[in-house]
């Protein structure tokens, strides 16, 4: 697993999704934001044995890379792929963007060579310090190294 979707005010997904769709009553799917943390080794903390708590660098929140998530029977027919989504809008659905100060997706990813050209470089990529997956992490690593410990000895 790259990619995290966490709630700005640490609710479990079940929770968040609850709220926004309740705030979002015809939502037929919603979008979120990622945060890039770019795997480089010039980049790398030795905070963890765990990407997650590596990587502490992320970019601010782009729209370019974005994830959905959706309820299946108010999509279209065909109305999905992995960056988009169709609305069913003769059944009155509609799309909404999640605020990035409420949840973002955090994505652990090598750089990509296109970056190049807009956002960064594979080096220097508009970071700033962004731990909350590994503040998060942090809490079950130990638990997460036991059961590696088990299963691979």
């Amino acid at each position: 697993m790259d990619e995290y979707l966490i709630s700005d005010r640490g609710l479990p997904w079940m929770n968040m999704l609850d709220e926004l769709f309740a705030k979002y009553p015809d939502a037929a799917g919603l979008t979120f934001f990622v945060k890039v943390h770019i795997i480089s080794p010039n980049l790398k903390s030795n905070r963890s044995q765990f990407k997650v708590g590596q990587y502490l660098n992320s970019t601010r929140p782009w729209s370019d890379r974005v994830k959905h998530v959706t309820m299946p029977d108010r999509l279209a027919s065909g109305g999905i792929s992995t960056h988009e989504f169709t609305p069913n809008v003769k059944a009155g659905f509609k799309s909404y963007w999640v605020r990035a100060d409420d949840a973002v997706i955090h994505h652990f990813r090598p750089c990509r060579k296109d970056w190049l050209k807009g956002h960064c470089t594979c080096s220097r990529c508009e970071q700033s310090l962004d731990d909350t997956v590994a503040k998060l992490f942090k809490k079950i690593e130990p638990d997460v190294l036991k059961l590696k410990a088990k299963l691979f000895d």
